[in-house]
């Protein structure tokens, strides 16, 4: 007679210990004796939450709850106590785990449990960081309000074998803790100086898919976020999204432009620090407190406003707030036409650099007083370019070609449009959409166009350090880097392009307190930091903190094909060989064509070992 099969609601637990490989490599008999030790603990905890094991094969474990809230008790609690036997421990012996729990409709039959729902509990516990316990929005919606623990909402993200998007929310052991606002993934709000280092992230691995600690030390774990950071010794302001009040005829262009444009005047004055674009516009539309910006992010200060445009006229409001106190510093209401947007933003940050007391360099001084005076017209046509060039399409690509083609027509000493045409170049390489040499030829050629028009702008000078990059020629890479940083010291996402560049030039331990410089300038930064966080710390023979990047990364963005390659050699140099097989699996299942001699064309290593041994982990991993 067959097995009885009985489909049921269920709430599972996910367990898997972290480099439990390693542990017995080093101990066999040592780790044994522990995971035996550590499941008694586990099985002991879920038993007294009327839970039962269902299955515990080697350093993981599966449990099957009748309640949610049951479940995600037992998980902290299974953490907690793991946790404190582990502090008796060497730092080298301890066995920590990570835990993800869901709930669902299941299949049983006998002693045995099946269904997507146990894969996605899997997915989770895979993400989740080591000590650890992530949740799903199914999970989340039904211990809202009943335990006293807070939820980190890490937001919504494609799960393989899952058909839709789960929201997943990271479990915070503290009462009181609360639940953070789930991040805006509809849209991601990028400066043509952030499509540097979102270009480079592109691809560098094959075609296919693109890709905050103290300011002067690398991080030492990205998952650590702390939830308050502290503002730093010179005045610290972030830009927040300025409201388009214009009819609903009129797009956003205008007024993220405007955010956009005073976030890099004000960035590129040495005296201040300043937040990221990508991290200010994760606020766009949000209601949220100056003090509570002010905690999230660091900063002492909020600049805000709003924009109405109706035809030729423009009126702006713009205030300088204490994120403290929520007292008003400064504000102003201009009404100007669209031909003085340029002469405003001169004007509004002059207004903040005096209400903040900051005193401006010699050269500071100069660069403001050599401004150039943009035509409007084109000004509007490199916004609308703006808009498509993020969109990652070849069809988007070419929309974006016509509108720059079409600024530098109206106005042929707009070197920023360069910029911007360049990149719809550069971009056709890694994308396959054209022969690299043509491409890279065009783009080089644009970049130094912009750079004889303006030799003072820095998003020329990141352009050009890509181009370099891959042409392997790392020396004038850095160069570039350097160059644009010095122009523009709060660029966070020129850091992180120099970061790379200095990680492919064989000087990861610079690479890594740079990333970290970056993370603090964008808290909220994007899953491509973690990658070249995670890439510069294999390199620094510091893989076992690189696996715990790259699943980060790999969190925040799953399809970051990039970061599944580099985890693949992580874990293959730690002698993970089938997690390591794992992870070339899903990197296969996002781009076929991927291979061996692929990452040998692709891989700019300065130095010849250092490109064989990453190839030599491919392999062991079993990219053929």
């Amino acid at each position: 007679m067959p097995p009885q099969v009985e489909r049921r609601l269920a709430s599972i637990l996910m367990a898997r210990a972290e480099g439990y490989s390693r542990l017995m490599r080093r101990d066999e008999a040592a780790t044994v004796s522990l995971l035996a030790d550590y499941q008694g603990v586990m099985r002991g905890l879920i038993e007294a939450r009327h839970g039962r094991v269902v299955d515990s094969p080697g350093g993981s474990l599966m449990a099957e709850f009748s309640s949610v809230v049951e479940a995600v008790q037992a998980a902290v609690e299974i953490q907690r106590q793991l946790a404190a036997r582990n502090a008796a421990l060497e730092e080298e012996r301890r066995l920590v785990f990570r835990i993800g729990v869901t709930c669902g409709d299941v299949l049983a039959e006998e002693n045995r449990i099946y269904g997507q729902w146990i894969n996605l509990a899997a997915r989770l516990e895979k993400l989740a960081e080591p000590g650890g316990v992530f949740i799903s929005d199914m999970a989340f919606r039904q211990v809202k309000g009943r335990l006293d623990l807070g939820f980190d909402c890490l937001g919504d993200f494609a799960v393989k074998n899952i058909d839709e998007p789960v929201r997943i929310y990271r479990v915070v052991d503290r009462p009181g803790a609360g639940l953070t606002v789930c991040p805006d993934r509809r849209r991601g709000r990028l400066l043509l100086g952030l499509l540097g280092a979102l270009a480079a992230a592109v691809l560098i691995f094959g075609a296919g898919f693109w890709l905050a600690r103290t300011p002067d030390q690398g991080p030492a774990g990205p998952q650590k976020r702390a939830p308050a950071l502290k503002p730093p010794a010179r005045p610290s302001i972030v830009v927040l999204p300025f409201a388009n009040l214009s009819p609903e005829s009129e797009p956003d262009h205008l007024s993220d432009g405007l955010t956009e444009s005073l976030i890099t005047d004000l960035s590129r004055i040495s005296g201040l620090f300043v937040i990221a674009s990508n991290t200010a516009f994760s606020y766009k539309e949000k209601t949220v407190t100056p003090a509570q910006v002010g905690r999230d992010l660091g900063v002492r200060y909020l600049l805000q406003g709003s924009v109405r445009r109706q035809g030729r006229q423009v009126r702006i409001t713009a205030e300088l707030v204490d994120a403290a106190s929520g007292g008003r510093l400064w504000s102003e209401r201009y009404d100007r036409e669209i031909e003085d947007v340029f002469n405003l933003e001169d004007e509004v940050t002059r207004e903040i650099v005096a209400a903040l007391k900051v005193k401006l360099t010699e050269e500071e001084r100069a660069r403001r007083s050599r401004r150039y005076k943009v035509n409007p017209e084109a000004y509007d046509y490199f916004l609308r370019g703006q808009q498509y060039t993020i969109r990652f399409s070849r069809e988007a690509n070419a929309r974006a070609r016509r509108l720059y083609e079409r600024a530098v027509e109206l106005d042929p000493d707009y070197a920023l449009a360069y910029v911007g045409l360049g990149w719809t170049y550069f971009q056709e390489f890694p994308l396959g959409w054209s022969p690299a040499a043509d491409s890279l030829d065009r783009a080089e050629g644009l970049a130094r166009k912009a750079i004889a028009l303006d030799p003072e702008l820095p998003q020329a000078r990141v352009l050009l350090g890509w181009i370099e990059l891959w042409r392997e020629k790392h020396d004038q890479a850095i160069a570039a880097g350097e160059k644009a940083l010095a122009l523009d010291p709060n660029n966070a996402d020129s850091m992180a392009f120099l970061s790379h560049a200095l990680a492919f030039a064989g000087r990861p331990g610079e690479a890594i307190g740079l990333i970290g410089r970056a993370m603090r300038l964008n808290p909220r930064y994007p899953a491509w930091y973690l990658f070249y966080l995670g890439h510069a710390q294999i390199l620094e023979g510091r893989a076992e903190e690189a696996v715990e990047s790259l699943r980060q990364a790999l969190l925040l963005d799953p399809k970051l094909m990039a970061a599944q390659v580099m985890l693949a050699a992580a874990l293959a140099e730690l002698g993970r060989l089938e997690e390591a097989s794992a992870a070339v699996k899903d990197m296969l299942a996002l781009n076929p064509d991927y291979s061996l001699q692929v990452a040998r064309q692709r891989l700019p290593y300065k130095n010849g070992a250092v490109l064989e041994r990453m190839l030599a982990n491919l392999a062991r991993a079993g990219l053929k």
